[in-house]
Formats: C-alpha cells, sequence, structure tokens
C-alpha cells in the first residue's frame, strides 16, 4: 500500500500523511499535495481530448440533468419518444444502477416541448437586440 501510494501521490505526501496525527490531518496533507500524480497526467491528457469534460463524470447524474440530457438526446437525434421504453434503453441505463431513473416518454415529451419554448424565447430575445452598428448602417444609408 505504501508503495502505491508513493507512486500515486508522491513522496512528500506519504511522509506528510504519515507524521500526521490522525485521519483528518492526513487527510489534510494529501489534499495540500494536490490530487494523485497519474489522475493529474491522466486528466490533462484527455483534457486535450475535445469535449472530454463534458462527457465523463465519476458522480452519478441527478434526475434533473437525466431529464435534460434525455430531451436533447431526443430532440436533437429526431428520436421518437417511446425510445425510453425500449427493453434495450432501459437495460442500459439501468444495468449495474437498479436505483437509476429512467424517464416515462410523456415526460420526454413534456421536457422536450419546454426545452422548445426556452429555445425559441431565447432566440427571439436575441433578434430583437440590436447593436449601435446596425443603427449606424441605418443612419448612413438613410
Amino acid at each position: 500500500l505504501h508503495r502505491h501510494a508513493r507512486k500515486c501521490w508522491g513522496e512528500e505526501a506519504v511522509k506528510a500523511a504519515q507524521d500526521s496525527k490522525d485521519i483528518s490531518r492526513a487527510r489534510e496533507a494529501i489534499q495540500k499535495f494536490g490530487s494523485k500524480k497519474k489522475q493529474s497526467m491522466l486528466t490533462a491528457a484527455l483534457r486535450a481530448v475535445k469535449g472530454w469534460a463534458e462527457s465523463f463524470s465519476t458522480t452519478p447524474p441527478s434526475k434533473e440533468s437525466i431529464r435534460v440530457v434525455t430531451a436533447r438526446w431526443v430532440a436533437e437525434c429526431a428520436r421518437p419518444f417511446r425510445v425510453v421504453q425500449d427493453r434495450g434503453y432501459r437495460w442500459l441505463q439501468k444495468e449495474g444502477r437498479p436505483d437509476r431513473y429512467v424517464l416515462s416518454k410523456e415526460t420526454v415529451l413534456r421536457d422536450v416541448k419546454n426545452l422548445f419554448e426556452k429555445t425559441k424565447e431565447k432566440i427571439a430575445a436575441e433578434l430583437q437586440v440590436s447593436t449601435d452598428m446596425e443603427n449606424l448602417n441605418v443612419l448612413l444609408t438613410y
């Protein structure tokens, strides 16, 4: 275990953790020296891959993010709303995570409609904003 800790966090972090009196101080010492060396190198290497940060996460998604991502997927890929009732889709969602939240087709339908309305409002607001250059162009051509 010591060999593993030295490889991952470094000699200084291990020494500081060993010299600490209790577990909370050992954690503070490890945090002071940063994250795992190997993990840091892996994270740095993966940051160069476009879209990596948004595609992988170690924390389980919240119900809200599952709803948003599923609605976007259904809308962007022109999937039918009933795709969430598919046996294969449900198996993929629940595999290894039996307590995982899986949406109903009615929820996906409602979320896609809400997503559409919010996007429509956002685009309408952006189109209503005029810049000074547009006004200047109108004055010069008038």
